[in-house]
């Protein structure tokens, strides 16, 4: 009977701190094996760029016009995601700016 509780712990703590750990991981693996040319990257270091090019290890990043840095693809935090929606004139961008209201 003593034993329950201890069980009962360690399943809460499985459930609240282990498998949200090994997802997170999971993810991150899944995001460094994916990247590719041309994708926008922030690295750990908080260094924006441009992935030029891709070898087993090691990424490319243009972080400025002519400025290429060699990085470990572990040191990839996240991929830039784009704009959800791209305007090529000026009429429906405007379309987006509010009004100003008159008190």
């Amino acid at each position: 009977m003593e034993l329950i509780p201890l069980v009962v712990l360690f399943l809460i703590m499985y459930f609240v701190l282990l498998r949200p750990q090994q997802k997170r991981m999971k993810e991150q693996q899944n995001l460094v094996k994916s990247i590719a040319v041309d994708d926008d990257i922030v690295t750990s270091g908080g260094i924006y760029g441009t992935v030029t090019e891709v070898e087993a290890d090691f990424l490319f990043v243009e972080v400025a016009p002519g400025l290429e840095l060699k990085f470990a693809r572990e040191a990839v935090s996240s991929r830039v995601s784009e704009p959800q929606e791209t305007y090529d004139d000026d009429e429906s961008a405007d379309e987006l700016v509010d009004e100003p209201v008159d008190d």
